[in-house]
């Protein structure tokens, strides 16, 4: 669970930045791991809330880094459409990063990932 843990954390970071790749057609979407959450209207203060009760390892993790907590707060303080360009214009700069969130779409746990993001996005208007 650690590494589901590391990882989910690791996304949430990369969507801060945006190193999610449009990749080749035959491999996963980055973006699919996390696009309900960057897509979401939610606050930060609302999907921090649904992180907790969804995955609190995951947000105990997080909590650890207040830096990183902070940056996503900025991330999810702008309109959707801006977010989304941030990662398109952080990926064009960044292909190394954009190839670890390749990676990490089609790696054993994105299944898992894109699953947690999705009910944190589902839910996080209870909070």
């Amino acid at each position: 669970m650690k590494s589901l843990t590391t990882t989910m954390i690791a996304a949430a970071g990369f969507a801060v930045i945006g190193a999610f790749v449009a990749p080749a057609a035959a491999s996963a979407d980055p973006i699919d791991l996390v696009g309900p959450l960057v897509n979401s209207t939610c606050s930060f203060a609302q999907i921090d809330a649904a992180l907790h009760a969804t995955a609190p390892d995951v947000a105990a993790d997080l909590d650890q880094y207040p830096d990183r907590k902070a940056q996503l707060e900025n991330f999810f303080s702008l309109p959707i459409a801006q977010r989304q360009s941030m990662i398109q214009m952080f990926l064009a700069n960044n292909p190394d990063a954009a190839a670890q969130g390749e990676a990490a779409a089609n790696g054993p746990q994105s299944a898992d990932i894109k699953q947690k993001a999705q009910q944190i996005a589902d839910t996080c208007h209870n909070y």
